[in-house]
């Protein structure tokens, strides 16, 4: 996916759903084989990524799993900038995306070829980050989370009254509040094991079309969540064929993006998806 592209994310079911493959520089993420905590391991994790199908690359420099505490602003910057400087003299047209919640953060990676914010907190944590992506006339994506990973798993953040149209609610009203101040390229991310029970989970996602309201482009970040290995009485490890299920469910329900750790087996299941949908290929 080349920049000028990245607008066609926009544009409700047109093709195919692109690939986010995830980068995790912090050695505490609960996926061991997508951490790269030296230069050469990135670089060999990301020319990888591209040669199976990669078409955002979503580069974090923090633990975002239950229970973990955000990081100081120097460990997070120590950890991500010489990396993503590294990637982006290597891969200088590939659309990046980076895991933060800080505009101190923002404000140097835009500089570094870097298109799109992926915001766990969806402004909460840092309300000038938003801010900061309008100015800039990049990308948001913001996702739903009660609390912050360290609280997001106990009892007064695992309550809803409906959890779909608590979703739309908390949606819409960013998305206004967004446009309020001139951010409109908005990618809307239900935060699949972010202050959800397992039954929420699976009810957002056999319900993920009617997020389609909100007139925003759909993330969904399944891959190897503990909602898949849990209901199949696995591990992490042992978790990608319940992924790869999940996701194609996920896509015949409204997702355009597609936040993976397997990004071979994920383009995989996309080239089945394109033959039953008779979509062509460009």
């Amino acid at each position: 996916m080349t920049n000028k592209e990245l607008n066609n994310v926009f544009c409700q079911h047109s093709g195919l759903p692109w690939i986010m493959g995830i980068l995790n520089l912090d050695s505490e993420s609960f996926y061991k084989s997508s951490i790269a905590l030296q230069e050469e391991e990135a670089l060999n994790k990301v020319q990888q990524m591209i040669t199976d199908g990669m078409a955002i690359l979503d580069v974090g420099a923090f633990s975002s799993k239950p229970g973990m505490k955000i990081p100081d602003y120097s460990i997070e910057r120590n950890r991500l900038i010489p990396i993503l400087k590294t990637i982006h003299s290597n891969f200088p047209g590939l659309i990046i995306s980076v895991d933060t919640m800080r505009s101190e953060i923002a404000k140097e990676v835009f500089d570094l070829g870097v298109d799109i914010i992926n915001d766990i907190s969806a402004g909460n944590f840092d309300p000038e980050l938003p801010k900061l992506v309008g100015i800039n006339k990049k990308v948001f994506i913001a996702m739903h989370m009660k609390g912050l990973p360290e609280n997001m798993m106990h009892s007064e953040n695992l309550h809803y009254e409906n959890i779909m149209n608590d979703l739309i609610k908390y949606f819409a009203e960013k998305i206004n509040l967004f446009q309020s101040f001139g951010l409109h390229k908005v990618i809307v991310d239900p935060g699949f094991g972010f202050g959800k029970t397992k039954q929420d989970n699976f009810t957002i996602l056999r319900n993920l079309n009617l997020l389609e309201i909100l007139g925003k482009p759909i993330l969904a970040g399944l891959s190897r969540k503990s909602m898949i290995w849990k209901s199949i009485n696995a591990d992490i490890e042992n978790a990608l064929i319940g992924t790869i299920t999940a996701e194609f469910y996920a896509v015949l329900n409204g997702c355009r993006i597609l936040r993976v750790h397997d990004v071979k087996e994920t383009n995989e299941m996309l080239k089945i998806y394109q033959q039953i949908q008779r979509i062509p290929v460009h």
